[in-house]
């Protein structure tokens, strides 16, 4: 058994370094030792005030977040917060993510793209079809006819692997928006075929309000064991993101 919040997945992505990080099943993050005095004081406040299950998310994102930073040789001298919409806030020469799923807790940082309003996104999914078809709640339907030729156990591995991206490109897309996409706002060119134990481009589209951003969009995606990793990065001209703003 691994112990906890030790690192699992070590990773170069397309847009940046990607680190995963164990959770315990159960317990509070101070109930292990040496966790809490990994996070500095401010992030220690925040930790005070959550749920035992939220706690070991938080807590094991930032350590994600950290052991990233190490990784790719980028500093952060400060604590690492977390926005309105619970987006972990990274000084501006940085851009980040975080995401988790049962007991992982991924992160993926880059330096920030200069000149630019962006961000980088990532997502962490059970890559195992479940029993619930998910496909016309986050399929477009140019999405469900790209399918239309596969086997039904295909079709419902597509979605989730469409789900697990196009959550990736809500979080790098929303520093332009100031908000997340329904899952129509955004389309992918599907089936994603996947390479052994590589990331694979996905080609992406995003619609808020009905009209196409104007951003650079990019998404890839790899299996990693029983899971899907997916990341991505949106980046536009700071003087155009305004209009987006209100959407």
């Amino acid at each position: 058994m691994l112990p906890p919040y030790v690192p699992t997945l070590r990773v170069l992505t397309p847009f940046g370094m990607c680190v995963g990080v164990h959770l315990p099943e159960g317990g509070r993050p101070d109930d292990v030792a040496g966790v809490t005095e990994r996070l500095w004081p401010e992030e220690r406040a925040l930790l005070a005030d959550l749920p035992a299950a939220r706690a070991r998310t938080f807590a094991g994102g930032r350590l994600a977040l950290r052991a990233a930073l190490a990784e790719a040789g980028l500093s952060c001298n400060a604590p690492i917060l977390r926005g309105a919409a619970g987006e972990p806030l990274l000084p501006p020469h940085l851009w980040g993510s975080v995401s988790h799923k049962d007991q992982v807790a991924v992160a993926l940082v880059a330096p920030a793209v200069t000149g630019c309003l962006g961000g980088l996104g990532v997502d962490v999914e059970v890559l195992t079809p479940g029993h619930v078809d998910i496909s016309r709640r986050i399929l477009r339907p140019e999405e469900r006819a790209a399918l239309a030729g596969c086997e039904a156990e295909e079709r419902q591995r597509q979605a989730r692997l469409a789900f697990s991206v196009k959550e990736a490109l809500y979080k790098a897309g929303f520093p332009l928006v100031r908000r997340f996409f329904g899952f129509h706002e955004a389309a992918l060119d599907l089936p994603i075929t996947f390479a052994p134990e590589r990331f694979v481009s996905v080609g992406a589209r995003l619609f808020p309000g009905g009209q196409d951003l104007e951003a650079q969009v990019e998404a890839a995606a790899v299996p990693w064991s029983t899971w899907v990793v997916s990341v991505a990065r949106v980046f536009g001209n700071a003087g155009k993101s305004s209009s987006y703003k209100d959407l």
